[in-house]
């Protein structure tokens, strides 16, 4: 991820556009579809029916940060980080608000976040998930809700009144989470406990499996045999676990994608034996 401020400029801005799609030998118009074409470096992002509305990235994301602007959220010291994804399909952007914080544990602090995503070609409308960095490793908190709390088709545009009322929901929503993260620091755990988690992960492989066990060793040095500990270890995974070399531009929709897997296994039967 690469930083940038709030309200700059950013490297997502790049100029896109519709062009028409030609098949075949003799070159014969799609007129039914468009491709989305990247205007600096001709890339092909997308390619989508006639309905499909072009919405540019700075078209959306700056409406986006004014609605963060206009919610009261206070704003000192917010960062925000930006990771471009497969040539500009997907970006993805992270606004972490440090003056709105939990602490689970005592000096184990997280500060509520933001993580925001658009995408060409169709993989992602606009939306936004609510989320957390823990400050003792700089871990991505994962949220439990599969649901955006800012959700926008290019075919319906965006609504800053929708954005505000949404941003304003996820806070509340992350507030909520005090309590129960409390519990999961004060609820010991063993390690044979951790593993059926670990087994219930979608994709679950025995390399995978490796990697979450020594995840979990290192989080109980700092949060002992907890469930907040386990917890831990998965987003520690997502945001933190090695991806390939020809795959390092890509990161940012790799750990989108390891996020999901991690929501799916908080809803898992295995996870919930242990949080409940």
């Amino acid at each position: 991820m690469h930083m940038t401020s709030f309200g700059a400029e950013t490297r997502a801005y790049f100029p896109v556009s519709l062009q028409p799609v030609f098949v075949g030998d003799e070159g014969s118009q799609a007129s039914d579809f468009h491709a989305v074409v990247r205007g600096d470096t001709g890339a092909v992002l997308g390619i989508h029916r006639g309905s499909y509305k072009l919405v540019p990235n700075r078209a959306i994301f700056e409406p986006f940060e004014e609605a963060i602007a206009q919610s009261g959220i206070a704003l000192e010291g917010i960062s925000v980080a930006e990771g471009i994804a497969y040539a500009g399909r997907t970006v993805v952007r992270e606004y972490t608000f440090p003056a709105v914080t939990l602490e689970p544990r005592v000096g184990d602090v997280v500060e509520f976040k933001l993580k925001v995503l658009n995408s060409y070609d169709a993989t992602n409308a606009f939306r936004a998930l609510m989320g957390g960095r823990r400050r003792l490793c700089l871990n991505g908190m994962v949220g439990q809700e599969q649901q955006a709390l800012v959700y926008a088709r290019h075919t319906n545009g965006f609504s800053s009144q929708r954005a505000v009322a949404g941003i304003l929901k996820a806070m509340e929503r992350y507030l909520a989470l005090d309590s129960e993260w409390k519990r999961w620091a004060g609820r010991a755990i063993t390690a044979e406990a951790a593993v059926p988690v670990f087994e219930a992960m979608p994709g679950s492989n025995p390399r995978r499996l490796e990697v979450l066990t020594e995840t979990w060793e290192a989080e109980v040095v700092a949060a002992g045999p907890t469930v907040w500990a386990l917890y831990n270890a998965l987003c520690r995974w997502a945001t933190h676990a090695a991806v390939r070399p020809s795959s390092e531009e890509n990161r940012a929709a790799i750990v989108l994608h390891r996020e999901a897997v991690v929501r799916r296994t908080l809803a898992s039967p295995a996870f919930a034996r242990l949080a409940a």
